[in-house]
């Protein structure tokens, strides 16, 4: 099963996007055939799918696989059980299909949920999203101000990794050659 999902997986890493479907697919027949459906590997499966989806252009079939997902997870009737970056995710299937309004419910969900577990990587790709989905709104206010919140972010993100790219260097400029 892993095997099969790991193999969808690197099949989309490298572009082979028709390989890649057709190895979700059949990793979805196995899990259905041993009856895991819904269990931990199946919200993995079933998402990478969907992304895969959206990668070639497919949103429609990717929110419809995404929902499963949510249903999936979903614990008496609330998302709270189902992880910040699969509502992220639904969020931008929805605005690519223009259902604006439930656009902006998951992914005010996906950021309030990523703000409880501080999950930074989804703070900032949630903020991004609900500014597009404002910017589709046409509400360019909310826009700017969901860009606003996000830039601090992304600055230090951005520095972080500068430093870390520049460190190596640092020790090599006082190698104590002469």
């Amino acid at each position: 099963m892993q095997t099969s999902l790991d193999v969808a997986s690197t099949y989309a890493d490298a572009g082979q996007d028709s390989d890649a479907l057709s190895e979700f697919q059949h990793a979805a027949s196995l899990l259905a055939s041993v009856g895991w459906q819904e269990t931990h590997v199946s919200v993995t499966l079933f998402n990478n799918w969907a992304l895969e989806l959206d990668q070639i252009g497919r949103p429609l079939e990717a929110e419809k696989i995404e929902r499963h997902v949510l249903e999936i997870a979903r614990d008496d009737n609330t998302t709270e059980a189902v992880t910040p970056m699969v509502l992220n995710n639904y969020a931008k299937f929805l605005r690519q299909l223009a259902r604006l309004d439930e656009a902006a419910d998951y992914g005010q969900r996906a950021y309030a949920e990523a703000e409880k577990v501080q999950n930074q990587l989804v703070i900032g790709q949630s903020l991004l999203e609900r500014a597009r989905i404002a910017a589709a709104q046409h509400n360019t206010s909310q826009a700017s101000a969901l860009l606003s919140e996000l830039e601090p972010l992304m600055r230090k993100k951005t520095a972080s990794r500068a430093l870390r790219f520049c460190e190596p260097l640092r020790g090599a400029g006082h190698s104590g050659s002469r």
